[in-house]
């Protein structure tokens, strides 16, 4: 008897000790998995690693085709970095030259390839351009590094769209607050705490949210190009438009972009004299002219027939795809962002106490953050709608409804499909009127 007594008294600090730590391990889980996705998303690249820049053209000859360039790294030459090409057809065939190496001055030459490839509409669309530069390690205690270029070279007349990854642990910080914040009232208990953790939480993912698509609009202006495509794998990021006699805005997708035309849209215009009415033409003639005009039956002397001008523009496919302007998703999380001020402040103005109600307010604030997630695809619901009722092509209603949207929408479409669960439980809700 006194030997379990003794047994049970030597176990009883471990299983304190155990029951501590499990109490511990949500809250250092969540702080790791915060502090990691902090730092990935602060010291990952925006996209793949490109610390040389690549200068190239395709120059071709009577019966072949190089590419020269030149290699540099913040406008110094880079030599001796290995330069190697992929060239491609218009049949979708691939040519890969042997590789060489930057001169002194950083300049290479890779080629020949064959113009063409098997017949003569089969010409090079364009080439893809890589570089590597290998680094020693500068000390016993530091691995070497190896410096990367990377550029797509396109052919004279060919329009070719440009696919840019970006990197995935640039966006970790983001699903990894959002996940801490929905876990959170299943560990442990609920104590006034964790309810304060989960309002910083809700603060933190909305303006998380409000700092990825402000720096999306920066990177595509700013870096972008007007023919490239930013992948995201489920989306895409190009330029271009919903509504017709629109200017071509970055739209962010969930279907493909359209071709666009590799040639110029001719377009006819009248002259002036033309698209004016005839007594308003004759006014504009002086008397004098008037008075010493040939009679209008003499063939002979009618003034020639003016030529009809032709003007060439880009031609803007509209698109008809699943999406909405860049611009308009950030309205629209903006819209939700006061939701999360008027969570804020109502949390501060009624501080829970007993675990039940503090239970129900950690409910309210993950509910709250699946409104700020969904915002965006919202947006695109409501600005799908304004294009199909031809009001799209005002910015500002396009703003105000997607201000709107982001407030007010996600509550809506909650208490819908709450509605609609009550009337198939036959269930009455009673928070639905």
């Amino acid at each position: 008897m006194a030997e379990n007594e003794q047994d049970s008294s030597t176990k009883e600090p471990y299983a304190y000790l155990l029951e501590q730590a499990l109490k511990l391990l949500p809250a250092a889980a969540a702080a790791l998995v915060l502090i990691l996705s902090g730092a990935a998303g602060i010291y990952a690249p925006v996209t793949s690693a490109k610390q040389l820049t690549i200068i190239g053209s395709l120059v071709s000859t009577a019966d072949h085709t190089e590419v020269r360039g030149r290699v540099v790294q913040d406008g110094d030459s880079v030599d001796k970095a290995l330069v190697w090409v992929i060239v491609e057809y218009a049949s979708g065939q691939r040519d890969s030259p042997p590789a060489t190496q930057t001169d002194e001055k950083g300049g290479f030459s890779v080629g020949p390839v064959l113009k063409t490839l098997g017949s003569d509409t089969d010409k090079i669309v364009g080439a893809r351009v890589f570089a590597r530069k290998d680094k020693p390690a500068s000390a016993w205690y530091r691995s070497g590094s190896a410096l990367r270029g990377e550029e797509i070279v396109r052919a004279a007349g060919v329009v070719s769209q440009e696919a840019i990854e970006l990197s995935p642990y640039k966006l970790l910080p983001l699903p990894a607050t959002f996940l801490i914040s929905a876990m959170l009232p299943f560990f442990g208990e609920a104590t006034r705490w964790k309810h304060v953790f989960a309002v910083i939480l809700a603060f933190l993912f909305t303006g998380l949210m409000i700092v990825y698509l402000s720096l999306g609009l920066k990177y595509v202006n700013t870096t972008g190009k007007a023919d490239g495509i930013i992948a995201l794998g489920f989306a895409s990021v190009y330029q271009g438009t919903y509504v017709k006699d629109v200017q071509a805005e970055w739209l962010f997708s969930f279907t493909s972009p359209p071709p666009k035309p590799a040639a110029p849209v001719t377009v006819e215009t009248k002259p002036a004299s033309l698209s004016q009415p005839a007594s308003q033409t004759l006014q504009a003639v002086p008397k004098e002219r008037a008075s010493t005009a040939p009679p209008s039956g003499d063939a002979s002397t009618q003034p020639a027939a003016t030529p009809t001008p032709k003007i060439q523009t880009d031609a803007v496919v509209v698109d008809h795809g699943f999406g909405a302007p860049l611009w308009v998703l950030l309205v629209s999380v903006l819209g939700a962002g006061v939701l999360t001020v008027g969570l804020i402040v109502g949390e501060i103005t009624q501080i829970p106490n007993e675990p039940d109600e503090i239970r129900k307010h950690l409910q309210a604030i993950v509910q709250h953050q699946f409104f700020i997630l969904f915002a965006p695809v919202g947006a695109i619901f409501v600005y799908q709608i304004l294009v199909v009722g031809s009001a799209a092509t005002s910015s500002f209603t396009v703003a105000l409804a997607a201000l709107g949207a982001g407030a007010s929408l996600s509550a809506l479409l909650t208490k819908a499909v709450t509605s609609a669960m009550a009337l198939i439980n036959g269930i009455k809700d009673p928070n639905v009127k």
